[in-house]
């Protein structure tokens, strides 16, 4: 984790900018290591700001969000497509559009992580997913098995579409796994089994009712096309990638520590994969199979393929980098060159990440209750005032940490969060008050490595409650009840808000996991009598 956010850093100050551009970013100096430099935020009409040295991109901050939702039951995908995105726009350095529109449709009430089609969803292919799946794999109590690949999609789909946003995220994920079951980046002669568990990977479509019989039926109606067929047609897509690049992996690999002979031969890899081509720059099987090809022609230390990777202009410097870093990281680990921002916090979520592999038991980060959650309408809705203290809706109390920019568009100010993330947050010029509901659930400032208090417990079904002298009061169309909620108060809380379908989606899921099966059986009857009752 070091080491792909160490590499992140470094190509987020060669990305997507001219040669004149970044010797203004590094004064001249060569691109070997993260540098304290500046840019510009808020687009053309925004404000100046300072990065401090080692300052991630949103590749590191959307790792960070996916690691959060991951405990020891898994990966909790409502709270991450419902808390964690519709948040982060507040404090993205950086994003492509996809992440950015799905993020912008996950603040409707009614979306739900299986089927957030936001306009071209069924297009976005691009790494955005690939970028961000790694803590999937650190958490993974069984490598071998690949289960850990359906929590992959999964994440996934809640931002892409296309099956090359997809099949990348998988490959990756997968190469990841032969990295670190096996202690060394995966080589040609892996290849091919790294492609046939990419392939097979399409089981998790089947595996998961959602996807199964939601997600699925609306992607082949969108695009009148087999999904099978364009999954398998895109993994060949990736194979004949790596097979035309073949004789280039060669020469990278035998320019060995002639850092000149490695930059020519990564040029010529950039032209034959077209890296550099804003039509296909920042493809999800593009940007995997580059990594892969960076990782294993230099295997030996992780600083060597981010290097590499930050110094070729107009390609995706800091998402090559930073997923080829991972893998070398994983099978060669070794100390970082010079320092990244927040490593304290990136060295207690791999190691908490690494107690859930060992089925050992770990605090879950305290989400607000998804029942009562309303997401931000927008990046400035997300960081607000409760009680006194400056807030980050869902997430943390924040510590301000630098000095407050801003024009007539708003203000961004560099601020701490309570389990040590650094943020630069948007804000409102005159700050707004959150809603109760999107409080944080912790409320020390500043506080990095304090252990989060346990997790309030979801409202969960019951038969019966001993204390029945405090009804379901409906206020502003959320439920607001006491510590649990019964059966019966789920049912008349669909009804108040018309049985929409995350609602549905939520109330099932709260039975099931919080109740018996009896009842899970009583509940979904009557659900579907009152549907079919509001049909007739």
């Amino acid at each position: 984790m070091l080491w792909a956010a160490w590499a992140d850093a470094l190509g987020f100050i060669s990305e997507l900018t001219s040669a004149e551009n970044l010797r203004r970013r590094t004064q001249g100096r060569e691109l070997t290591r993260p540098m304290a430099w500046s840019r510009m935020v808020g687009g053309r009409t925004g404000v100046r700001v300072k990065l401090p040295e080692g300052c991630y991109s949103d590749d590191t901050q959307l790792r960070l969000a996916t690691s959060r939702a991951i405990g020891n039951r898994g990966f909790d995908v409502e709270a991450f497509a419902r808390v964690e995105l519709p948040v982060w726009p507040s404090y993205a350095l950086g994003g492509g559009r996809a992440s950015k529109a799905a993020a912008a449709a996950m603040a409707k009430q009614q979306a739900n992580w299986a089927n957030n089609f936001f306009d071209g969803w069924e297009n976005a292919g691009g790494n955005g997913a690939a970028m961000r799946i790694q803590p999937h794999v650190y958490a993974a109590r069984e490598l071998k098995s690949l289960r850990h690949i359906d929590d992959v999609i999964r994440n996934a789909i809640v931002t892409h579409g296309h099956p090359r946003g997809v099949v990348g995220a998988v490959f990756h994920a997968v190469a990841l796994t032969s990295a670190l079951d096996h202690g060394e980046v995966p080589g040609p002669k892996s290849f091919g089994w790294l492609l046939d568990a990419t392939r097979d990977a399409l089981g998790a479509f089947d595996r998961q009712p959602e996807l199964a019989g939601y997600w699925l039926p609306q992607w082949e109606r969108k695009t009148e096309l087999s999904f099978s067929r364009s999954w398998h047609s895109t993994v060949d897509e990736v194979e004949q990638i790596l097979h035309v690049a073949a004789s280039t992996w060669q020469l990278l690999r035998r320019s060995g520590q002639d850092r000149e002979e490695a930059i020519r031969a990564y040029g010529e890899l950039v032209r034959l994969l077209r890296l550099d081509e804003e039509d296909v720059r920042g493809s999800g099987t593009l940007t995997s199979a580059a990594a892969l090809l960076l990782a294993s022609a230099f295997p030996d230390h992780p600083a060597q393929s981010a290097q590499l990777a930050a110094s070729r202009l107009h390609t995706d410097t800091d998402t090559i980098g930073t997923m080829a870093a991972a893998l070398v990281g994983a099978a060669s680990p070794r100390r970082l060159l010079s320092p990244v921002l927040d490593q304290d916090y990136l060295r207690d979520e791999a190691e908490r990440l690494y107690t859930i592999a060992e089925g050992r038991t770990v605090e879950t980060f305290p989400y607000p209750d998804l029942l009562r959650w309303l997401p931000p309408r927008s990046a400035v809705d997300a960081t607000g005032m409760d009680e006194g203290e400056l807030a980050l809706a869902g997430l943390s109390y924040l510590t301000v940490t630098g000095e407050r920019a801003e024009n007539r568009d708003g203000a961004w100010v560099w601020a701490q969060t309570w389990f040590g993330q650094s943020v630069l947050v948007k804000l409102r010029r005159e700050l707004h008050t959150l809603r109760p509901e999107n409080r944080p659930l912790h409320r020390s400032k500043g506080l990095r490595g304090a252990p989060p208090p346990t997790t309030p417990p979801i409202p969960a079904p019951q038969t019966s409650r001993a204390d029945s002298s405090t009804p379901a009061l409906f206020d502003d169309d959320v439920l607001v009840s006491s510590r649990t909620a019964t059966v019966d108060e789920l049912l008349a809380w669909l009804d108040h808000r018309g049985y929409r379908d995350a609602d549905v989606g939520r109330a099932v899921r709260l039975v099931a996991q919080h109740s018996s099966a009896e009842d899970l059986r009583r509940f979904i009857a009557e659900v579907a009598a009152r549907l079919i009752q509001s049909l007739s």
